[in-house]
């Protein structure tokens, strides 16, 4: 170029990162302006309301798929949609898939014995701990890096599962006792107890609850699931109970929708029960592929895919629009460690090799 002339433009790159900051603000003012926009039609008389969250959460998903692609954009987006819409799961989501492997963990004294379980509170603000001192304690999520201690509660036995209900005011926990505990947990500084239900010959492994959280599954070392009534949680009532045929169960998991449960077993087996008449449950599909026991079975969000993890090393992808096909995306050795599962999607974990 010659002397004299007019500088020359910075590098196409250095232009892109100096615009992010106005990159961010300018989506998330479109994602606001578009989610006012359903506002404002929804009151000319629309009759679809739940579309005003509709625009953020769209946003956060094509995040979750873009990450693999464009980690830097995908990281714009997922930070634009959670800035619009905070409250929203989805975008909540977003968030920990692509930032969360850049959060420091914060560590506190749990107590005297091993740490067992744990489980997290539907809002995020609670987290229970238990372990082989037989001490169940609640934690407060002070800012998201450290959890302070509210109260404690000795049981009986090792823990090895807790679960919150879907209002987190309700704690169950199952132990080496055999036996099913149901805990008030209202006022987590002042934990009581509502019931013990004693149904099992050996360890209570896995337990949790339905999505209406008027239903409890639990199981163990001796394959039995059980069904409670826990509509009063102070005197639970046993709806039904069946041999699983695993050998033992590890895990449990409810379909969102309520009506599948999945069972992670002994035997290396995924086996899906009917429980929408939890008086009658019904065994199903059996997905056969861990070559040694599944400890941990979930649900995508949708309920399409179902996530399983065994001490084989492997996590599976299960398509239950057809049960009987081979795990989903062919891949039966999806990750030793670090699948991420967002409401549609699993995907690896950056900085982790398959």
């Amino acid at each position: 170029m010659p002397r004299g002339g007019p500088p020359t433009d910075p590098p196409a790159r250095g232009r892109r990162r100096s615009g992010r900051p106005w990159l961010i603000a300018a989506v998330v003012a479109v994602i606001a302006i578009a989610a006012g926009l359903v506002v404002v039609l929804v009151d000319r008389g629309g009759n679809e309301p739940a579309a005003t969250t509709s625009v953020p959460d769209s946003v956060a998903a094509r995040a979750i798929t873009l990450q693999d692609d464009d980690g830097a954009l995908a990281r714009r987006l997922a930070l634009a949609a959670y800035t619009a819409a905070p409250s929203s799961p989805a975008t909540r989501s977003a968030m920990i898939a692509l930032f969360g492997a850049d959060v420091v963990p914060s560590a506190v004294n749990a107590g005297t014995g091993a740490v067992l379980s744990a489980a997290v509170s539907p809002d995020g603000r609670h987290v229970a701990t238990g372990g082989t001192d037989g001490v169940i304690t609640v934690w407060e999520v002070t800012d998201r890096t450290s959890l302070a201690r509210l109260g404690s509660v000795t049981s009986t036995g090792w823990i090895g599962a807790l679960a919150f209900n879907g209002g987190g005011d309700l704690l169950a926990s199952g132990g080496t006792d055999g036996a099913v505990r149901l805990w008030n947990v209202h006022d987590p500084e002042h934990i009581s107890r509502w019931s013990v239900a004693r149904l099992y010959t050996d360890v209570v492994r896995t337990v949790a609850f339905s999505p209406d959280s008027n239903t409890l599954a639990s199981a163990g070392a001796d394959g039995t699931l059980a069904l409670w009534d826990i509509t009063d949680p102070a005197a639970p009532t046993q709806r039904s109970r069946a041999d699983t045929a695993t050998g033992g169960v590890y895990a449990v998991a409810f379909a969102p929708d309520g009506r599948t449960l999945a069972l992670g077993g002994e035997d290396g087996t995924v086996r899906l029960w009917d429980i929408h008449d939890a008086a009658h449950p019904t065994p199903g599909a059996i997905l056969r592929g861990h070559t040694r026991a599944v400890r941990a079975v979930t649900f995508t969000g949708d309920g399409a895919l179902l996530v399983s993890g065994g001490v084989d090393a492997t996590v599976r992808l299960w398509d239950l629009r057809d049960p009987a096909s081979r795990p989903a995306g062919g891949h039966p050795r999806a990750a030793r460690r670090g699948l991420k599962c967002g409401p549609r999607r699993c995907s690896r974990a950056r900085g982790v090799r398959w």
